[in-house]
């Protein structure tokens, strides 16, 4: 008799790993390439540990795992509407730098997901995040002014592929503010100016 509603860890048509023996960049670069890719394909990654060469600050070696990886919160009587996004799911990446030929090789470790596609990039973080192109576009609307509500319509319309939501950018916001204050109160950065 099978369980209904328990996606079995199989590689979907479309949760394909990615084709990618190696790539030549950087650590971001490889970060953008891996995400496009799992963006494309309805899945997101998530940093689940990274390491460096000793005495350099060149990262030799990342791990990424499917961001519904890991144990999920169990619920309990408390707090009922604790809901989460993890199922354990196996799917994993190590990509090793090597020095000598400046390359990122990529090693699919597990392919497997232990869950449907996700309907929407969007639902997912690590997508809905803002670029530094983006940040920068978001202060300059918040100088001139503009709120949350119409500087999402405004990164919509100029960047296509942005998923930001209001919280994005209410969380943008605040972020700022905190690294203004600087641990300060408000009216202390106030005096300041």
């Amino acid at each position: 008799m099978s369980q209904p509603n328990t996606p079995s860890a199989s590689i979907h048509p479309i949760m394909l790993p990615p084709p990618i023996n190696s790539l030549t960049g950087s650590d971001d670069q490889l970060v953008h390439e891996l995400q496009s890719w799992a963006r494309d394909h309805h899945y997101a990654l998530v940093k689940a540990s990274s390491n460096k060469y000793p005495y350099s600050d060149q990262v030799r070696t990342i791990y990424f795992k499917c961001d519904r990886g890991g144990e999920p919160r169990s619920t309990n009587s408390k707090n009922l509407s604790a809901a989460s996004r993890k199922t354990n799911c196996p799917f994993e990446i190590r990509t090793h730098f090597s020095k000598k030929s400046l390359n990122w090789a990529v090693k699919i470790h597990n392919p497997h997901h232990n869950h449907d596609p996700s309907l929407h990039p969007a639902a997912h973080s690590m997508h809905r995040r803002l670029s530094t192109q983006q940040i920068e576009t978001l202060q300059n609307l918040r100088i001139n002014g503009v709120n949350p509500k119409e500087a999402v319509s405004y990164l919509h319309q100029q960047i296509p592929d942005c998923l930001a939501s209001r919280d994005t950018i209410y969380n943008a916001n605040n972020k700022h503010r905190r690294n203004i204050l600087a641990g300060r109160k408000p009216i202390e950065v106030h005096i300041e100016y």
